[in-house]
C-alpha cells in the first residue's frame, strides 16, 4: 500500500450484486509513519 496510489475494494451483497469502490492511497506513507512511531 505505500507504493500505490489508489486502492479497489470489490464486495458482493447477500443478493450478489457486485459493488467496486476506489480510494486514493494518498498520504497513506506518512500517516503510516507516524502511526508505527507513536506506537513503539
Amino acid at each position: 500500500m505505500k507504493k500505490g496510489s489508489r486502492i479497489m475494494i470489490t464486495g458482493y451483497n447477500q443478493k450478489g450484486s457486485q459493488t467496486i469502490d476506489h480510494y486514493s492511497l494518498l498520504g497513506f506513507t506518512k500517516a503510516y509513519n507516524s502511526t508505527k512511531k507513536a506506537c513503539s
